[in-house]
């Protein structure tokens, strides 16, 4: 999967507009519809960005795991 596809797919799952998403990263809704596409290159910079506007960690684009809200996450090493 391309992460385009794998960041829409997150998207549409918490119900957020590619719009908003392209607002919160100062960023055209068309522009950002080529990154979900596939026809423009997606940037470090911007893969952390869309990941906070999206409420997920950077590493969801990656694995195919169960979409959950990164910020509920344990912090420490003991899982708490």
């Amino acid at each position: 999967m391309i992460f385009g596809d794998k960041i829409r797919k997150i998207r549409i799952s918490k119900g957020i507009k590619s719009k908003f998403v392209a607002n919160k990263i100062n960023m055209s809704p068309s522009s950002y519809c080529d990154i979900e596409s596939g026809r423009k290159k997606l940037t470090l910079e911007h893969a952390l960005i869309i990941a906070d506007a999206l409420g997920v960690d950077i590493k969801d684009f990656f694995y195919e795991n169960k979409l959950r809200d990164s910020r509920d996450l344990p912090t420490g090493t003991d899982g708490k």
